[in-house]
């Protein structure tokens, strides 16, 4: 059979709930494949994309060391031509590996040459403060470029310029926005936000980042109507995106995955942003497959990880297809009951988070009905019914003592494990 081409869209910040108000999105939503939930395996970059592109959960793996092939070098190896265009962000840049495997890619850095650009992000990485300071200046500065509100235009365009004119062999793009990614700045005459307001809102984002308390503040409901902005003006050049797809006869000929790295917090759990948190606002994102032979079901939950098996020609990860996977064990086997002795869960995903600085971990398990989260600061634990409490407003972890235990001696195991295998 042929090898059809492939698109991997990755929107950086992008909650699940947020596809409600992109057209593009919700058109593609309502034909193909769109997961109800879909997980990202951390609340932010660096502990999502490892498990994206690698199946891999550890943040803290070098890529340029990784020894299993990637979804990119896996595609390669099968005969497709790979293109990167990744819009301003270093921890999927060339700063951290993430070249391997592609013939073109373009990351929109340019700190002089490869190595000494590796080893400064590198070194930098050890001072969070400063990491931090850095990136803050950087994003400001580049604003009139590739992370501003142009940013999704001048992806599409690369996209455009280097789309194959000849069908002669299939071809891998990843395609990476930042456009919902803080700061939000959408084009002026796309949103009813002025300049003032735009510079206001981005500076309450940055000083509260992280550690805001207060969910009542009429400046939240703000800054995400900025967001919501930022998201329907990207969901036009994905449209475009599509558009030319189309009138370049590819678009019958191309799988497309279209997902988020982590979500956005807007005061939900008293933050904003994406810290240190497993809360859904957090880790779930969207997920959306134009394909075929899907073996998912709209409701199960899948996880990041899901992906480079789908897309993969190969089973280089483990040795099985998707479809044995799912019906394995790879999923954390949960064997509590409810007081009617039926299976209250099946299956979970594995969430894994860290503070910057690296002092203690945070853990966590979602499984078809319940997430506990694990806080090795303290030993903090919390548990929420998802089905009951989708908001996670109600910590059961002094209620449903028996279930909380389970769970915490599949943790126990998780904890010790290295955070790179198959668990």
């Amino acid at each position: 059979m042929e090898a059809r081409n492939i698109i991997l869209i990755t929107i950086d910040s992008l909650r699940w709930d947020t596809v409600q108000y992109m057209p593009t999105l919700t058109s593609l939503a309502e034909k193909y494949f769109h997961s109800s939930r879909a997980y990202s395996n951390g609340p932010s970059t660096p502990f999502s994309f490892p498990s994206l592109f690698n199946r891999n959960y550890d943040p803290l793996l070098d890529p340029i060391k990784i020894r299993t092939p990637t979804l990119t070098e896996d595609l390669k190896q099968s005969g497709y031509k790979t293109i990167g265009i990744v819009a301003s962000n270093p921890y999927i840049s060339a700063l951290s590996g993430y070249q391997i495997g592609f013939d073109r890619f373009e990351d929109y850095i340019s700190l002089g040459g490869r190595d000494a650009k590796f080893k400064l992000w590198k070194t930098f990485q050890r001072f969070p403060k400063i990491v931090r300071n850095l990136r803050e200046l950087y994003r400001w500065y580049v604003k009139k470029d590739i992370t501003s509100s142009s940013g999704g235009q001048l992806v599409v365009d690369s996209f455009v310029r280097q789309l194959p004119a000849e069908d002669d062999e299939p071809f891998f793009f990843w395609v990476h926005f930042m456009d919902t990614h803080y700061p939000y700045t959408p084009p002026l005459d796309h949103t009813d936000f002025s300049l003032g307001d735009i510079i206001y809102l981005n500076n309450f984002r940055r000083e509260r980042s992280g550690r805001w308390r207060d969910e009542k503040s009429d400046d939240i409901d703000r800054l995400e109507r900025l967001y919501i902005d930022s998201s329907t003006w990207l969901d036009k050049q994905l449209s475009r995106l599509i558009r030319v797809l189309k009138e370049r006869d590819l678009w019958n000929h191309t799988d497309i995955v279209i997902t988020s790295d982590h979500g956005e917090a807007f005061g939900e759990h008293g933050f904003l942003g994406h810290p240190s948190h497993l809360y859904e606002e957090n880790v779930r994102v969207p997920l959306i497959l134009k394909m075929d032979d899907i073996v998912f079901r709209k409701e199960e939950m899948i996880e990041l990880r899901d992906v480079p098996t789908t897309l993969s020609p190969f089973e280089s990860y483990t040795g099985k297809n998707l479809k044995e996977e799912m019906e394995d064990s790879r999923f954390i086997p949960l064997r509590a009951r409810h007081a009617g002795g039926r299976s209250c869960m099946k299956k979970g995903v594995n969430l894994i988070s860290k503070p910057e600085i690296l002092e203690y971990g945070i853990y966590g398990i979602v499984t078809e009905r319940y997430k506990l989260i694990y806080d090795e600061e303290g030993e903090k634990v919390e548990l929420y019914d998802l089905k009951e409490d989708p908001r996670e407003k109600k910590d059961l972890s002094q209620e449903e003592v028996r279930i909380k235990e389970e769970l915490l001696q599949i943790f126990k195991s998780f904890i010790k494990a290295p955070l790179n295998k198959n668990l």
